[in-house]
């Protein structure tokens, strides 16, 4: 008995997507009466600007919920029939609800968060060293946006080294493709500055 219904494409679809289009930086701010993520700072609906409100707390659990709404589907779609490949790809739609969420005129976060649920669930120890890099290059530069660039453009290295899978290494750079098209304002910036 399979928990997700791989046998029809369009429902899978839409059920990642929907999962992948809750807005937990939105949520959360509503509930700790907060301003919305939306209207300050980098206006990005994400754990990093939910830090700018001060508090940590709605920040941490922004952050855990993209993890999750990443890592659930894929684990649950991991006791399909479907190969880890297939899962991979799937797990785009998630990306896509995330980036273009329906619950908020389709204006999204940056997936890194939810891109690493999704590792999570297809291979843990890559997603270790995902995160690893992040906060390696965090501390040594303070910013966020680099350290996110930096692990994911070590994603697909990450994959062929790691894992015994080359097809997902391939995939994988489709993620990294996404988190470096959704961080375009931040390598320009970066960039300014030299």
């Amino acid at each position: 008995m399979t928990i997700i219904p791989s046998d029809n494409p369009l429902i899978l679809i839409s059920m990642l997507y929907i999962m992948g289009s809750v807005p937990f930086s939105v949520i959360f701010a509503r509930l700790f009466k907060l301003s919305d993520p939306r209207t300050f700072g980098s206006k990005n609906p994400g754990a990093t600007n939910m830090l700018r409100t001060g508090n940590k707390l709605a920040a941490a659990l922004t952050l855990i919920g993209d993890i999750i709404k990443g890592f659930l589907p894929v684990y649950l779609l991991t006791k399909t029939e479907l190969i880890v490949n297939q899962i991979y790809i799937l797990a785009f739609f998630i990306y896509l609800g995330h980036i273009f969420s329906v619950f908020i005129k389709f204006k999204g976060g940056k997936a890194v968060a939810t891109s690493i649920g999704v590792i999570l669930g297809i291979d843990y120890f890559v997603a270790v060293c995902v995160i690893s890099t992040w906060i390696i290059i965090y501390l040594i530069t303070k910013i966020s946006g680099l350290s996110a660039i930096t692990a994911f453009v070590l994603l697909p290295s990450f994959f062929y080294f790691f894992s015994n899978n080359d097809h997902l290494a391939s995939i994988s750079i489709f993620n990294t493709l996404l988190i470096l098209i959704t961080h375009r304002s931040n390598i320009y910036n970066l960039l300014s500055k030299n």
